[in-house]
């Protein structure tokens, strides 16, 4: 999820340490070997976040609306379905409880690690974890998932790797199968200086206009752990993944209403999108 500023930066990384994304999916991390029980972080404030073990940022602990869709379409499906981004399993964990299948993947194995300890036991059944980057680490058999949830990853990819990443998830779902999509847009208020920028390339008609190559001048928030972010609009995910073969069912702003009041701007901090393979 999107990290915190303003009023409360200084708080955030007194807890937390570097801002980021939680479970980030398709940077190459290096996680130290260890045989310790890793144990989540305590959560934050209020209990709304909670701090990813790599530095990355944090994992909210409340469902969006395209996690629950996720999750209602994931306990229809006799395919298993797949959270790329899984972090520490808020909707990977509801999802198995729904009585669904489900492929966790995240970067960090020991975000992985922890998911499992905190899987009911009548579930560790219907639980397979894959710790791996998206899309170039991951492989999955062709028409064999039912569904994938990826709540802000594709942040993190470059414009050229876009289409690799809808064209993998288009090969791995059986038909029917559908993706579910949540990305944080140039309207979060982290990046508001940023819109002036995103908005004349719209109307320039440019592929990528939220390609933010320059993140510390415009989104400082993110505290130069970023060089670049890739913010995204219901145009520009509908059109990569079309061009992937997908039926777009919905595509749309939402707000980001887990966050503090001062990165809301005005509704459109996120997109959603629903997919579908015909």
């Amino acid at each position: 999820m999107y990290s915190l500023n303003c009023g409360m930066l200084t708080e955030v990384r007194r807890q937390y340490g570097p801002i980021g994304r939680a479970g980030q999916v398709g940077s190459k991390v290096k996680v130290p070997k260890t045989k310790k029980k890793v144990k989540m972080p305590p959560p934050g404030y209020s209990g709304a976040f909670v701090r990813t073990l790599n530095g990355l940022g944090f994992m909210s602990m409340r469902l969006d609306a395209c996690m629950k869709a996720f999750i209602a379409f994931a306990k229809t499906s006799a395919a298993p379905v797949a959270d790329i981004g899984a972090a520490y399993g808020i909707a990977t964990i509801p999802a198995l409880k729904a009585g669904a299948s489900v492929i966790a993947v995240d970067v960090d194995e020991r975000h992985l690690e922890i998911l499992k300890q905190r899987v009911p036991n009548a579930c560790r059944k219907r639980l397979q974890t894959i710790p791996a980057s998206f899309p170039e680490g991951l492989s999955l058999g062709k028409d064999s998932i039912g569904a994938f949830l990826l709540s802000n990853v594709l942040n993190f990819l470059s414009p050229n790797r876009m289409p690799v990443a809808a064209g993998s998830l288009f090969e791995w779902l059986v038909p029917g199968g559908k993706v579910f999509i949540a990305a944080g847009t140039p309207y979060f208020g982290g990046a508001r200086s940023f819109v002036p920028v995103y908005e004349a390339r719209k109307r320039a008609g440019e592929p990528w206009p939220g390609h933010m190559t320059d993140v510390p001048k415009y989104a400082p928030i993110w505290d130069n752990k970023f060089s670049s972010m890739l913010l995204l609009d219901p145009d520009t995910l509908s059109r990569v993944f079309q061009q992937a073969g997908f039926i777009i069912e919905k595509a749309e702003f939402t707000a980001r209403l887990d966050v503090p009041a001062s990165l809301q701007l005005d509704g459109r901090e996120s997109v959603g999108v629903i997919a579908r393979k015909p």
